[in-house]
């Protein structure tokens, strides 16, 4: 029996900025020389269109389709339709979901950078790029041995960023949290070598289940199916219930259960704090999904640190729920 397969590839992938333009690949297999093909597809919003149908014949094994995304004032979820005919039957369709974001995200108010010290650590100028042009004044740095002994307040380590020290750089992060710098790694696969913390490397799915803390100022903006589309490979932190750190997106586990993988995590220590932000994220420039990041992240270095108490001593201070005694009622069958 004769196999239609068509293989659908996002170049920017899933997330982008409204009134960019999306280009799709399609690859088709198992079309005869002598058969008719062709391809129907549109956009649309809660099954409204947004573009309405095209139609491709399909002369070759592959097509290109591009369209341009339209404008949005808030956060929109598109999908993508296709259908396949091969002379005149429908042989595959489906549809992809696109998450749309206004182009000002990064458009707010970082003044109170310019009284303050920020390093960037990153072997790539797209972070850099963004903290200038939102007038973010920050100093680049293409490892740790070129920070310098001056202790900056705010210490970013970009995702891009890759040690080639044969050392680890645990110590020297932990000398300066210490004294009082508030460090964020950004989804880092050598986390390992910055951390005392428990590594695992972990295989994000789209069936996985996320733990989500509600209402943090460092996930303002962001959903949890922002990070459920695609396989993706994460670091984690692996958190038992003794280390004093708090959690904000982690995979679901078993209630019972002693340990947590945890993606987003903060560590307060002696005056400062690290945040780890390990949610895989695409190019500062183009994921919609970093910057608002980079803006939840920036804005919460500016709050009060706090201690981070371990996940024991918090279930322990959790208020106790009390049951009501079921009152007895004795009735008398006398009466």
């Amino acid at each position: 029996m004769l196999q239609y397969v068509l293989l659908l590839t996002l170049l920017n992938g899933t997330h982008h900025f409204a009134q960019q333009t999306v280009q799709v690949d399609l690859q088709f297999n198992g079309i005869q020389t002598q058969q008719v093909s062709s391809l129907r597809w549109q956009l649309t919003w809660e099954n409204q269109q947004v573009i309405s149908d095209a139609i491709l014949t399909l002369k070759q094994n592959t097509a290109h389709v591009k369209f341009e995304l339209p404008k949005v004032r808030a956060r929109t979820v598109l999908q993508w339709q296709y259908q396949w005919f091969v002379d005149g039957k429908v042989v595959q369709q489906d549809r992809v979901k696109l998450f749309v974001y206004p182009r000002d995200t990064l458009h707010q108010d970082f003044g109170r950078f310019k009284a303050m010290s920020l390093v960037l650590i990153s072997g790539q100028d797209g972070l850099g790029k963004l903290l200038t042009a939102e007038g973010v004044a920050s100093r680049t740095c293409s490892s740790f041995n070129q920070v310098g002994l001056k202790r900056p307040d705010y210490l970013l380590v970009d995702s891009q960023y890759v040690s080639h020290s044969a050392f680890a750089l645990t110590p020297r992060i932990e000398q300066l949290v210490r004294s009082g710098t508030q460090v964020v790694i950004f989804a880092n696969d050598k986390l390992r070598t910055m951390t005392n913390l428990p590594v695992a490397l972990q295989t994000l799915k789209p069936t996985q289940p996320l733990e989500w803390t509600k209402h943090h100022p460092l996930l303002h903006e962001l959903y949890l199916d922002d990070w459920l589309v695609e396989s993706q490979k994460a670091t984690v932190l692996q958190l038992d219930v003794e280390q004093p750190v708090q959690e904000l997106v982690w995979l679901k586990a078993p209630e019972e259960s002693q340990r947590l993988d945890s993606l987003v995590t903060i560590e307060q220590m002696g005056k400062g704090r690290i945040i780890y932000w390990q949610l895989p994220m695409g190019d500062w420039q183009t994921d919609p999904r970093a910057q608002q990041v980079l803006v939840n992240c920036l804005g919460y270095l500016a709050s009060p640190i706090t201690p981070t108490p371990s996940r024991k001593i918090r279930n322990q201070n959790r208020p106790q729920t009390i049951k009501s005694a079921i009152p007895t009622i004795h009735y008398n069958a006398s009466n």
